[in-house]
Protein backbone atom coordinates (compact mmCIF):
# COMPACT_ATOMS: atom_id res chain seq x y z
CA UNK A 1 0.00 0.00 0.00
CA UNK A 2 3.35 2.48 0.66
CA UNK A 3 4.55 1.96 -2.40
CA UNK A 4 1.06 2.33 -4.20
CA UNK A 5 0.71 5.67 -2.60
CA UNK A 6 4.28 6.76 -2.95
CA UNK A 7 3.98 5.77 -6.91
CA UNK A 8 0.84 7.74 -6.97
CA UNK A 9 2.49 10.91 -4.99
CA UNK A 10 5.77 10.92 -7.55
CA UNK A 11 3.99 10.34 -10.51
CA UNK A 12 1.53 13.11 -9.31
CA UNK A 13 4.58 15.48 -8.68
CA UNK A 14 6.34 14.24 -12.05
CA UNK A 15 3.09 15.24 -13.80
CA UNK A 16 2.59 18.28 -11.93
CA UNK A 17 6.16 19.44 -12.17
CA UNK A 18 5.84 19.09 -16.61
CA UNK A 19 2.66 20.90 -16.36
CA UNK A 20 4.32 23.79 -14.46
CA UNK A 21 7.21 23.49 -16.97
CA UNK A 22 5.29 23.53 -20.07
CA UNK A 23 3.40 26.64 -18.30
CA UNK A 24 6.69 28.31 -17.72
CA UNK A 25 8.01 27.69 -21.56
CA UNK A 26 4.53 29.18 -22.91
CA UNK A 27 5.12 32.43 -20.86
CA UNK A 28 8.82 32.36 -21.93
CA UNK A 29 7.72 31.87 -25.55
CA UNK A 30 4.86 34.75 -25.45
CA UNK A 31 7.25 37.07 -24.04
CA UNK A 32 9.86 36.64 -26.82
CA UNK A 33 6.82 37.11 -29.25
CA UNK A 34 6.10 40.27 -27.37
CA UNK A 35 9.64 41.36 -27.28
CA UNK A 36 10.29 41.13 -31.05
CA UNK A 37 6.91 42.46 -31.80
CA UNK A 38 7.79 45.28 -30.01
CA UNK A 39 11.90 45.47 -31.49
CA UNK A 40 10.25 45.41 -35.09
CA UNK A 41 7.70 48.39 -33.62
CA UNK A 42 10.84 50.22 -32.90
CA UNK A 43 12.44 49.05 -36.01
CA UNK A 44 9.93 50.94 -38.16
CA UNK A 45 9.85 53.65 -36.16
CA UNK A 46 13.21 54.31 -36.52
CA UNK A 47 13.23 54.01 -40.21
CA UNK A 48 10.43 55.92 -40.64
CA UNK A 49 12.51 58.95 -38.36
CA UNK A 50 15.36 58.54 -40.54
CA UNK A 51 13.47 59.57 -43.29
CA UNK A 52 11.56 62.63 -41.93
CA UNK A 53 14.29 63.80 -40.44
CA UNK A 54 16.04 63.80 -43.46
CA UNK A 55 13.36 65.81 -45.37
CA UNK A 56 13.16 67.94 -42.84
CA UNK A 57 17.36 68.74 -43.08
CA UNK A 58 16.77 69.03 -46.80
CA UNK A 59 13.89 72.06 -45.80
CA UNK A 60 16.21 73.36 -43.29
CA UNK A 61 19.24 73.69 -45.56
CA UNK A 62 17.25 74.68 -48.84
CA UNK A 63 15.55 77.53 -46.30
CA UNK A 64 18.62 78.32 -44.81
CA UNK A 65 20.43 78.93 -48.38
CA UNK A 66 17.61 81.30 -49.97
CA UNK A 67 19.29 83.56 -46.93
CA UNK A 68 22.56 83.15 -46.63
CA UNK A 69 24.13 82.21 -50.13
CA UNK A 70 21.96 84.24 -52.53
CA UNK A 71 24.55 84.15 -55.15
CA UNK A 72 24.49 80.23 -55.52
CA UNK A 73 20.46 80.17 -54.63
CA UNK A 74 19.34 79.17 -58.52
CA UNK A 75 17.29 77.36 -60.53
CA UNK A 76 19.33 74.61 -60.29
CA UNK A 77 19.51 74.50 -56.40
CA UNK A 78 15.02 74.12 -56.47
CA UNK A 79 15.47 71.17 -58.93
CA UNK A 80 17.71 69.81 -56.45
CA UNK A 81 15.59 70.27 -53.15
CA UNK A 82 12.39 68.94 -55.38
CA UNK A 83 14.22 65.91 -55.88
CA UNK A 84 15.12 65.31 -52.82
CA UNK A 85 11.85 66.23 -51.12
CA UNK A 86 10.46 63.33 -53.87
CA UNK A 87 12.51 60.93 -52.64
CA UNK A 88 12.05 61.83 -49.18
CA UNK A 89 8.28 61.24 -50.00
CA UNK A 90 8.52 57.99 -51.19
CA UNK A 91 10.83 56.96 -48.39
CA UNK A 92 8.24 58.21 -45.62
CA UNK A 93 5.20 56.56 -47.65
CA UNK A 94 7.00 53.17 -47.03
CA UNK A 95 8.00 54.09 -43.87
CA UNK A 96 4.73 54.84 -42.82
CA UNK A 97 3.12 52.05 -43.61
CA UNK A 98 5.65 49.47 -42.03
CA UNK A 99 4.83 51.36 -38.97
CA UNK A 100 1.06 51.56 -39.33
CA UNK A 101 1.43 47.28 -40.25
CA UNK A 102 2.63 47.50 -36.10
CA UNK A 103 1.12 49.73 -34.31
CA UNK A 104 -1.71 51.52 -35.94
CA UNK A 105 -1.84 54.33 -32.83
CA UNK A 106 1.74 54.67 -33.13
CA UNK A 107 0.86 55.36 -37.56
CA UNK A 108 -1.58 58.00 -36.53
CA UNK A 109 1.01 60.14 -34.34
CA UNK A 110 3.09 59.75 -37.36
CA UNK A 111 1.37 60.10 -40.02
CA UNK A 112 0.06 63.65 -38.24
CA UNK A 113 3.98 64.73 -38.02
CA UNK A 114 4.59 63.72 -41.35
CA UNK A 115 1.93 65.88 -42.55
CA UNK A 116 3.30 68.35 -40.88
CA UNK A 117 6.70 68.09 -42.87
CA UNK A 118 4.64 67.86 -45.81
CA UNK A 119 2.56 70.70 -45.08
CA UNK A 120 5.52 72.77 -45.35
CA UNK A 121 7.48 71.10 -48.02
CA UNK A 122 4.24 72.22 -50.22
CA UNK A 123 4.48 76.16 -48.50
CA UNK A 124 8.39 76.22 -49.71
CA UNK A 125 7.78 74.70 -52.90
CA UNK A 126 5.16 77.12 -53.64
CA UNK A 127 7.09 79.77 -52.96
CA UNK A 128 9.88 78.79 -55.21
CA UNK A 129 7.65 78.56 -58.01
CA UNK A 130 8.07 82.57 -57.73
CA UNK A 131 11.65 81.72 -58.32
CA UNK A 132 10.97 81.97 -62.43
CA UNK A 133 9.08 85.42 -61.86
CA UNK A 134 10.63 86.87 -59.13
CA UNK A 135 13.39 85.02 -58.09
CA UNK A 136 14.76 87.64 -55.17
CA UNK A 137 11.33 87.62 -53.83
CA UNK A 138 10.25 84.06 -53.66
CA UNK A 139 14.10 83.64 -52.33
CA UNK A 140 13.26 85.88 -49.46
CA UNK A 141 9.82 84.30 -48.54
CA UNK A 142 11.34 80.71 -48.50
CA UNK A 143 13.86 81.98 -46.40
CA UNK A 144 11.38 83.30 -43.81
CA UNK A 145 10.74 79.62 -43.14
CA UNK A 146 13.80 78.80 -41.83
CA UNK A 147 13.05 79.40 -38.39
CA UNK A 148 9.79 77.22 -38.68
CA UNK A 149 11.48 74.57 -40.21
CA UNK A 150 14.41 74.45 -37.71
CA UNK A 151 11.95 74.48 -35.36
CA UNK A 152 9.88 71.30 -36.37
CA UNK A 153 13.18 69.48 -37.22
CA UNK A 154 14.44 70.12 -33.17
CA UNK A 155 11.34 69.38 -32.24
CA UNK A 156 11.22 65.64 -33.84
CA UNK A 157 13.20 63.68 -31.55
CA UNK A 158 11.01 64.68 -28.54
CA UNK A 159 8.03 63.78 -30.65
CA UNK A 160 9.10 60.45 -31.25
CA UNK A 161 10.29 59.49 -28.17
CA UNK A 162 6.62 59.87 -26.99
CA UNK A 163 5.26 58.02 -29.95
CA UNK A 164 7.40 55.30 -28.54
CA UNK A 165 6.67 55.90 -25.01
CA UNK A 166 3.02 55.35 -26.34
CA UNK A 167 2.43 59.27 -25.74
CA UNK A 168 -0.19 61.20 -28.20
CA UNK A 169 0.60 64.13 -30.00
CA UNK A 170 -0.17 67.06 -28.19
CA UNK A 171 -2.30 67.54 -31.13
CA UNK A 172 -4.50 63.98 -30.92
CA UNK A 173 -5.08 65.20 -27.24
CA UNK A 174 -6.13 68.21 -28.20
CA UNK A 175 -8.25 66.79 -31.03
CA UNK A 176 -9.58 64.00 -28.79
CA UNK A 177 -10.35 66.34 -25.65
CA UNK A 178 -12.60 68.54 -28.42
CA UNK A 179 -14.75 65.25 -29.39
CA UNK A 180 -15.37 64.67 -25.67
Amino acid sequence: MAALIGATGAFAGAWLSGRHERTLEHERWLRARQEEAEDARAAAVVELTTHLAAALQTIVWFTAAAGMREQRFTEQTILDYDADMRRHLTATIQGLVGVAHRDTAAFRALERLAREVWELDARVASQAAGHWTNPNEARARISEMMVESYELERSLPHRIVGVLEGRAEPAAQAEAESRA
